[in-house]
C-alpha cells in the first residue's frame, strides 16, 4: 500500500465492498460503510463517463448530494472510535520531533504516545467533490481535461526503461536520460528512408519503370476530393 497512484485507489474502490462486509461488529456501522462505498463507486462512475446528457447530469447531482450526506454521517459515526497513528506514522513523527528538539524548536507531543487521528472533512479534495457536476456542465466530460492524458505519454519505451532502474539512484537516471541512442523515437525511426542512388533516366523517354518497390508512392496521395477527374469518373 505504498506509493499508490490514482488508478490504484480506483481499483481498490471498485473491489473494496466485499472486503469491508461484516468487518464491523456494529450492524449499523457496517451498513453505513457499505452504503458509503457503494455511493462512492457510483459517484466515481459518473465522473468517468465520457458522454453525458441532461438526465445523467441530473442523476450525478443527486448522487453528489447523497455522497455529502453519507460522508457527514460517517464522520459523526467514526468519531466514536478511538483511532491513533499507525506504528510507522508514529515512528516518523518521533523522528521529526527529535530533529526539532535537537534544533531547539518546541514540539507539541514530546515523548508522548501516538497522536489521535480522526476523519478529517476539512480538506480541499473532499470539498471539491461537490463541484464535479457543475464542472462537467461548464467544461465537458472529465476525459477531456484529465491528467491521465499527460500520464499516458509517459508510457513509452524510454520511460519503461527508466522505471526498471533504481528510482533513487541519480547516476543511472542521469546517464540514461543523456544517452543519445535512447532519444530517438519510433516516429523518427519510421521516417528514415534508405538512401540509394537514383538510376539515370533518359530525358526523351515517355516512361520509366522502377527496378524495385522501395520508396514507392501511392497515386491517392496526389489526389484531392475536389478533383474534377475523380468526380467525373464517379
Amino acid at each position: 500500500m505504498k506509493k499508490l497512484a490514482a488508478r490504484d485507489y480506483e481499483d481498490i474502490l471498485q473491489c473494496s465492498i466485499p472486503c469491508f462486509e461484516g468487518l464491523f461488529g456494529n450492524p449499523e456501522m457496517n451498513k453505513l460503510v457499505l452504503d458509503l462505498l457503494f455511493i462512492l463507486a457510483t459517484f466515481h462512475a459518473y465522473t468517468k463517463l465520457q458522454m453525458h446528457d441532461d438526465s445523467t447530469v441530473a442523476s450525478f447531482e443527486e448522487v453528489t448530494t447523497l455522497l455529502g450526506t453519507y460522508i457527514c454521517k460517517f464522520a459523526k459515526a467514526s468519531a466514536e472510535f478511538q483511532t491513533v497513528e499507525t506504528l510507522s506514522e508514529h515512528g516518523k513523527c518521533q523522528d521529526h520531533e527529535s530533529s526539532h528538539l535537537a534544533a531547539g524548536i518546541a514540539v507539541k507531543n514530546s515523548g508522548g504516545g501516538a497522536y489521535v487521528q480522526k476523519f478529517n472533512m476539512t480538506t480541499a479534495k473532499l470539498h471539491f467533490l461537490g463541484d464535479y457536476p457543475a464542472s462537467i456542465k461548464m467544461y465537458g466530460t472529465t476525459d477531456g481535461y484529465s491528467s491521465l492524458i499527460g500520464e499516458v505519454h509517459h508510457q513509452d519505451e524510454h520511460s519503461r526503461e527508466l522505471q526498471k532502474m533504481e528510482k533513487n539512484d541519480p547516476y543511472y537516471n542521469i546517464t540514461a536520460e543523456s544517452d543519445p541512442k535512447k532519444k530517438k523515437t519510433r516516429k523518427q525511426e519510421a521516417m528514415k528512408i534508405e538512401k540509394k542512388p537514383i538510376a539515370q533516366m533518359d530525358l526523351n523517354a515517355t516512361w520509366q519503370i522502377a527496378q524495385g518497390q522501395h520508396n514507392r508512392r501511392h497515386l491517392s496521395e496526389f489526389s484531392d476530393d475536389s478533383d474534377s477527374t475523380l468526380l467525373a469518373s464517379v
